[in-house]
């Protein structure tokens, strides 16, 4: 890889950055038919090999832009811009259109200035190139998710072009952006960058870190690393690219090395802005670098972000960007290792699914933990996708994430005990007294119908405690309330640390003014009495 030599302060480059974060969470709010929940694509266990990495962009991805964050995982505090850039989102510009955004400056149309080194000097410094022979980790993702969809901001992509550096340039202070401070998340980088000449900042002097960086703007700043003077390069078969505009070499270049091959109806859009799995795909293959999918297929696939679907067209893509690994010459790898997550061993609700982190730090799948399921994509599973379905749709109705779970499974409860009751038919003659596993049919019965009996009510107040990680077990038995005499009913029981408390929504809507959420048997007087088999629970 050759090296980057002085006399790149000459070339007044691209003041660009790209983000690689995941993409922004749904915001949208579920429908309250909890009947009629659509599917969720990232559902699907099995991956779709035919990614779409050539095209730069899954056309699904359509998220906003997420105010930049830093890859490796340190939020920006200036994090607060909004792009001024609204281009047509369908890259249909013409190709006059595409002069240099940003007044960032025609590298052909630099001077070259005074104090530029002889490049054919033998004493003059070197700068360093991109790490080509190491696969080096380059993409660490935030809280667990990395927003591939999300645009990638110039902060960004000068963070991932900075941590691929053969070795890490001494600042000299020759360059400064007014809206870059060294001691920021990002400084370095920029200023290091900007000293190389990788980067040039706007015509007004500024870098605009928070700024999303386009596609030709990153192309751009990928090709100053490498000699694309020594070859002739043809034109690119991109008709929104205009061969006389100021990002044409680059895009020529890109194009003829087989990084980048435009979208499906053949433009490449270059002033729309690049998403982070695009970006992250263009710098592999930039590198020569290959995800070993079919390792990652035999293994059951890696958890590391949990907005990336296994099926997702960029998977490979990204886990060749965020997994330590060994690999082989050929490209295979020989070994890799998953990295811990950031969140610490619990159980957390993340877009309305409940994950678990296991006391090694990393995700589970595919695991039992007591009544809990967790499925190949480390989602708490009641082994009913109907009944899946339609208890995340209430839980991203009713509940407040980042709150905690028992908050969140509070709002659940008192949302539960509000619907109307219904007398309906037991469990079965002679067999409610104790009777098991009736739970997942009467929760399916209430979602279906909105209102119940107390059988019903525990059957769903029982998975919605499941959802947000607890310990819960319906209870077929029967009640004596007030001196009234027992009969049959049916509560919750939760079992917190070997201490059992109950949860009876039905009796709740019934006495509303009595505390019946998480109480223990043993705080109940003689006017409340639950019993097993004629046995009392104490």
């Amino acid at each position: 890889m050759k090296k980057f030599l002085a006399a790149l302060l000459a070339a007044g480059i691209l003041s660009t950055v790209i983000p690689v974060a995941a993409q922004a969470a749904d915001s949208s709010t579920p429908s309250t038919d909890y009947t009629q929940v659509q599917d969720n694509n990232d559902n699907q266990d099995v991956p779709d090999d035919t990614e779409n990495s050539d095209n730069m962009e899954n056309p699904d991805d359509t998220d906003t832009p997420d105010n930049t964050e830093n890859p490796d995982g340190t939020e920006n505090p200036d994090d607060t811009e909004n792009p001024d850039d609204t281009e047509n989102p369908d890259g249909t510009e013409t190709p006059g259109d595409t002069e240099n955004p940003d007044d960032i400056e025609n590298p052909d149309d630099t001077e070259t200035p005074d104090d530029a080194e002889d490049p054919d000097d033998p004493e003059k410094p070197e700068f360093p190139g991109l790490e080509m022979t190491e696969h080096r980790v380059y993409i660490k993702g935030k809280g667990d998710l990395v927003r591939p969809g999300g645009q990638l901001t110039r902060a960004e992509a000068a963070q991932i072009m900075y941590s691929l550096l053969e070795y890490e340039p001494e600042l000299t202070g020759s360059k400064t952006f007014p809206d870059v401070k060294e001691t920021a998340w990002y400084g370095k980088q920029v200023l290091a960058l900007a000293e190389m000449g990788v980067i040039n900042g706007s015509g007004d002097g500024t870098f605009r870190p928070d700024k999303p960086i386009k596609r030709n703007e990153f192309v751009q700043i990928l090709t100053q690393f490498f000699d694309t003077k020594g070859e002739e390069i043809p034109a690119a078969n991109f008709p929104d690219v205009n061969q006389n505009g100021w990002d044409a070499p680059a895009i020529n270049y890109a194009a003829a090395k087989g990084w980048i091959s435009g979208s499906p109806d053949g433009t490449f859009r270059p002033n729309s802005y690049i998403t982070r799995a695009e970006a992250i795909t263009v710098v592999n293959k930039a590198l020569g670098r290959e995800p070993d999918i079919e390792k990652l297929k035999s293994d059951g696939y890696a958890l590391v972000f949990l907005d990336l679907s296994y099926s997702h067209w960029a998977y490979g893509q990204i886990m060749e960007a965020a997994l330590e690994h060994i690999h082989h010459e050929d490209g295979g790898w020989m070994d890799y290792t998953v990295p811990e997550a950031e969140h610490k061993p619990g159980n957390y609700l993340i877009g309305g699914e409940l994950y678990q982190v296991d006391s090694s730090g990393h995700w589970v799948r595919n695991k039992t933990d007591g009544v809990l399921k967790f499925d190949n994509n480390g989602r708490y599973t009641t082994g009913n996708a109907t009944l899946d379905k339609q208890l995340t749709a209430m839980v991203k109705t009713y509940t407040k994430e980042g709150d905690s779970n028992l908050n969140n499974f509070k709002r659940l409860y008192n949302e539960l005990s509000k619907w109307p009751y219904r007398a309906g038919s037991y469990l079965g003659v002679g067999a409610q007294d104790g009777q098991t596993g009736w739970e997942d049919t009467m929760a399916l019965e209430m979602l279906r119908n909105r209102k119940g009996n107390c059988y019903r009510y525990a059957g769903l107040c029982t998975y919605l405690a499941r959802k947000m990680g607890f310990q819960a077990t319906g209870i077929s038995g029967q009640v004596n309330v007030q001196g009234r005499g027992f009969v049959l009913h049916g509560w919750v029981e939760i079992n917190l640390g070997g201490q059992i408390y109950i949860c009876d929504p039905q009796q709740q809507k019934v006495w509303p003014r009595e505390n019946l959420f998480m109480r223990k048997y043993s705080e109940f007087t003689a006017a409340r009495r639950y019993r097993v088999k004629n046995i009392i629970k104490k």
